[in-house]
């Protein structure tokens, strides 16, 4: 039998790519010019990744929780980044999806340097 750990990962890992899906039919849907469509799939991916975010604040040994910070920083940095090009580009509407998702990596980030400060865990 599967250990807990094991099973929340997996399922971690199916959220994550629940939600990889979700943003790419929002891209889809954004192309299509449905603006409603968007915004709802928007709010779907960000729960999902608050839900991934939440399965691994509960289950992670230390360790985890300072490489959760670095992987979450490093995709909320490639989201900004992203927003970039696209408003160098003119499209807001995919800049303001990315940034929305950013702000949700940014608000994991709080919660996963207060379960870092809790573990009383220094930065390396």
């Amino acid at each position: 039998m599967t250990d807990l750990n094991t099973q929340v990962a997996e399922l971690r890992e199916q959220l994550n790519a629940l939600a990889r899906q979700v943003n790419a039919v929002t891209e889809a849907a954004d192309e299509k010019d449905k603006p409603d469509l968007v915004d709802t799939l928007s709010d779907m991916r960000l729960h999902l990744n608050d839900a991934a975010a939440a399965l691994g604040d509960i289950a992670s040994p230390p360790d985890e929780v300072l490489a959760r910070i670095d992987e979450v920083t490093r995709r909320r940095n490639e989201l900004v980044e992203a927003a970039r090009v696209a408003m160098a580009e003119g499209d807001d509407g995919t800049a303001t999806d990315l940034l929305r998702a950013a702000a949700g990596h940014s608000a994991d980030l709080v919660e996963l340097h207060k379960r870092r400060i809790e573990l009383g865990l220094e930065l390396p």
